[in-house]
């Protein structure tokens, strides 16, 4: 620190800011803190990957209308596109089917202006650079046997360019129908078949935004099951909790047999869950179960057969099969906070005579 002398001989120092060391021990803390970090690392990088990840790229999916079952829109796609592998499946063998007719006299004039239309329609396609080289790529394939791939069999086309394409498409497919209403075609299944082949070649975008949530929840039936999850998660979790202290506060009691009594507990909850859920399927069986047929007998059901093709009927029945599980677990989460409990609050306050302040609803629940 640099010093001056002043006025009257007196020494003043200039103003400088003066950074205070760390000490030691703030110096462990630091590393033991980035060592923590460094620790649980590959936890939050497997939860991003297991959890999250699957999360985000479903919100994303949802974004469009994917159909499984329909070829154009089983994949995302952005923009327009035309499946040439589809397309040159089709064209060619359209084109010879015309021919045939047009050769055996039916509907000339007719089926030679719709031929004439095919070949502009293939032309528009081939109007841009890269779909003409993809399009002859495709064609060799094809011509040679070998398997064209997705990459090369999509071709983009402009929004103007694959409208027109597909309403000349659908032109030319009504346009045949009329034919084949009017004239007998020796071909007519064939050519109606590839004409909607080509249709389909012509692949739109299909994302839709938020459009499925809003479908879904302005759909009665998505409302009709939150309401049935609400209700099922009070009523299971209310008996469960009621259920699971009960048996939590008399294991902890001394009696005999109350290690055996606490293995017993273990039992159900250690059973896999595909095993319990064969075993209530043959307890609810409308021909056999046990459970059905004491229903039936006491009234709650009209017939064993009946017990769960009904939504009260198939409701209460999986309420009853959580009761049989779930409230065996809560109480080795209650037990131990209850020990804690005991421990903590109502052994001193004995000793000292002090009533106690605390209640059970202090209680922490080691779940």
């Amino acid at each position: 620190m640099d010093i001056q002398p002043g006025q009257n001989g007196v020494r003043s120092e200039t103003n400088r800011k003066v950074v205070p060391r760390k000490t030691k021990k703030e110096k462990r803390r630091l590393s033991e803190s980035s060592f923590a970090y460094l620790l649980i690392t590959p936890a939050l990088i497997l939860i991003l990957v297991i959890a999250i990840w699957p999360v985000l790229q479903s919100f994303y999916y949802s974004l469009f209308d994917l159909r499984l079952n329909n070829p154009t829109k089983s994949e995302v796609h952005l923009s327009y596109h035309i499946d040439l592998d589809r397309y040159l499946n089709n064209y060619p063998f359209l084109l010879s089917g015309i021919d045939n007719e047009i050769n055996a006299g039916n509907a000339p004039d007719q089926l030679q202006e719709i031929k004439q239309k095919l070949n502009e329609t293939d032309e528009k396609i081939q109007s841009s650079d890269e779909a003409k080289n993809q399009y002859e790529q495709v064609n060799d394939k094809l011509m040679n046997f070998e398997q064209v791939s997705s990459e090369l069999s999509l071709a983009k086309l402009d929004k103007d360019t694959a409208q027109t394409v597909l309403k000349d498409m659908k032109q030319v497919n009504t346009e045949l129908r009329q034919v084949a209403s009017s004239t007998q075609l020796g071909q007519e299944e064939k050519l109606l078949g590839l004409s909607s082949g080509l249709a389909d070649s012509i692949i739109n975008p299909n994302f839709i935004g938020l459009k499925h949530y809003q479908d879904n929840f302005s759909d009665s039936r998505m409302w009709r099951a939150i309401g049935n999850t609400v209700l099922f998660t009070v009523i299971s979790v209310g008996v469960e909790l009621v259920l699971g202290l009960g048996i939590a506060l008399l294991i902890n009691k001394v009696f005999f047999g109350r290690g055996l009594i606490r293995a017993t507990i273990l039992i159900p909850w250690a059973i896999p869950t595909a095993v319990s859920a064969l075993m209530w399927k043959f307890l609810y069986d409308g021909q056999n179960g046990i459970v059905a047929k004491i229903f039936e007998d006491i009234g709650l059901v009209s017939s064993m057969s009946t017990l769960l093709t009904t939504d009260t009927g198939a409701f209460f029945p999986s309420s009853l099969r959580m009761f049989g599980r779930q409230p065996l677990i809560w109480p080795f989460c209650f037990w131990p906070g209850y020990k804690r409990y005991r421990a903590r609050f109502m052994k001193p306050h004995r000793l000292t005579g002090l009533a106690s302040g605390n209640n059970l609803s202090t209680l922490p629940c080691h779940y």
